[in-house]
């Protein structure tokens, strides 16, 4: 195998790995790492290190790549990564959590209960708004489609 095929397959490898992570922190209600996580594995299997405008750099080649493989629609691909982009720089410039800011000060039996791996969002008691949510699934569809065909 050449060094380009071998780079692709762990590249491929580190998404599954950081997917399952991103899974894991949002079945433990860890929603802004779960969001870094998912961002971190779009851009690891789409950009390389030159690239400055991350948002639209991703966007130019997923929403190719998603259309080439799945027939998914441009607009809602763009609009799920520009969301995702605009909730992380929330979150990594200002320091703005994609969660109520109240549930930062959860008291430690708030947390009682939630197990490693359970399905992510099935509580009724969520500390996060709803679009925020959907967000966080439309992401993970879509990157396990991604990787399902990388």
């Amino acid at each position: 195998m050449d060094k380009e095929a071998v780079l692709k397959v762990e590249k491929w490898q580190k998404a599954v790995l950081l997917y399952n992570s991103a899974y894991e922190y949002a079945s433990i209600e860890e929603y802004d790492e779960c969001l870094l996580l998912q961002i971190i594995i779009l851009e690891l299997l789409f950009l390389g290190n030159s690239e400055h405008n991350k948002k639209n750099a991703l966007c130019n080649k997923i929403i190719p790549f998603m259309e080439n493989n799945y027939g998914t629609d441009y607009e809602a691909t763009k609009a799920v990564i520009e969301n995702a982009y605009k909730k992380r720089n929330k979150l990594v410039h200002k320091g703005q959590s994609i969660c109520y800011d109240f549930s930062t000060f959860k008291s430690l039996t708030s947390y009682q209960g939630l197990i490693s791996g359970m399905k992510p969002f099935a509580y009724a008691d969520i500390d996060i708004p709803t679009d925020n949510i959907k967000l966080l699934q439309n992401l993970f569809v879509l990157i396990g489609k991604i990787i399902m065909k990388y």
